[in-house]
């Protein structure tokens, strides 16, 4: 997830620093970002669960890591497009704050989304 937000972080920086987008051009940057961060989720979700049903036996910790990954990535690419703009509009440097910010949140929701999932799933696993 991480990587996920600093590469969105990145893209959405890069954007506004050149003037390739306008604010009127916000909400479809993102929305790209998420579809880019949801298709790597589930490519990525889907690989790891398999590794993990193969490797452990069990369907259900499969399914919990691909979820797991696939919120967190989606999540990623929301706050790692969407906190460029949040600071722009708040009058502040995109570059200055944003990897922190992304950090912080992709960290704990995506703790927060495993850790969920695996409760919610713990008579199974």
């Amino acid at each position: 997830g991480g990587n996920t937000g600093s590469q969105a972080l990145a893209v959405t920086i890069r954007a506004l620093a050149l003037g390739e987008i306008e604010r009127d051009e916000a909400f479809h940057a993102v929305g790209k970002q998420i579809l880019v961060a949801l298709f790597m989720g589930t490519l990525i979700g889907l690989t790891t669960g398999l590794i993990a049903f193969l490797w452990r036996g069990n369907p259900y910790l499969g399914l919990v890591i691909a979820s797991a990954m696939l919120i967190n990535m989606t999540i990623a690419g929301l706050v790692g497009s969407g906190v460029p703009w949040l600071l722009k509009s708040l009058g502040q440097d995109p570059a200055m704050g944003g990897g922190v910010l992304v950090t912080a949140v992709t960290d704990s929701l995506g703790f927060l989304a495993f850790l969920g999932i695996a409760t919610l799933f713990i008579s199974y696993l």
